[in-house]
């Protein structure tokens, strides 16, 4: 029976800024974001940014929709979000014994989103990249792109994926370990989108 340890332990930082009406000195509704998840797209009208110690909080916000990106630096450059590997290659995933996922995560950078506004089940990244070509002290303009998941289903997996290492006895089908890689991977969803906020 193959055995490979997999354990995902996302230490994401939970960022939810509420805004009613954020307005320029035009009068004009500041900013906008965009995000498609698995092909469905949402919009915000809506897009905010500040600094936070070294780095940059980007928030948008509609109705109880919102969109948090966090960076680390305040510099236009490509940031990589959590896994600098392709979550989606089984193979290399099976081809490591030993593979320490917290280890290969960047929370420096990170993208979440809250459909409903609930923190238990929002969209995180597991992969993927933010390229901004724009910062400013008043806007921040860029792109994102890559894949992720519900936060609810990876912590299911990820209960899966340590119960079948610690006791490996209660599951003796030869194939449980590809099942268990087939629906991490079958639950990743590719997003990508597009950033124009406005200092907050």
């Amino acid at each position: 029976m193959k055995k490979i340890f997999l354990f995902l332990f996302i230490a994401f930082p939970l960022v939810f800024i509420a805004c009613d009406e954020i307005m320029s000195p035009e009068g004009t509704t500041t900013g906008s974001m965009n995000i498609t998840i698995g092909g469905e797209q949402h919009l915000f009208d809506v897009a905010t940014y500040q600094k936070k110690g070294n780095g940059v909080i980007i928030t948008s916000t509609e109705v109880e929709n919102t969109l948090t990106i966090t960076l680390d630096s305040t510099i236009a450059k490509t940031y990589i979000l959590g896994f600098d590997r392709d979550i989606r290659d089984t193979n290399y995933i099976k081809g490591n014994m030993y593979l320490e996922i917290d280890s290969m995560l960047n929370t420096k950078n990170a993208l979440a989103y809250f459909p409903t506004g609930d923190f238990d089940n929002y969209f995180l990244a597991l992969m993927g990249k933010v390229i901004i070509s724009e910062i400013s002290s008043e806007k921040v303009v860029g792109t994102f792109s890559g894949y992720g998941m519900r936060k609810d289903t990876l912590l299911v997996l990820k209960d899966e994926f340590k119960d079948f290492i610690l006791n490996p006895g209660l599951y003796p089908e030869e194939n449980y370990i590809d099942s268990l890689l087939m629906r991490f991977t079958q639950n990743t969803k590719e997003f990508s989108g597009e950033i124009n906020a406005r200092s907050y």
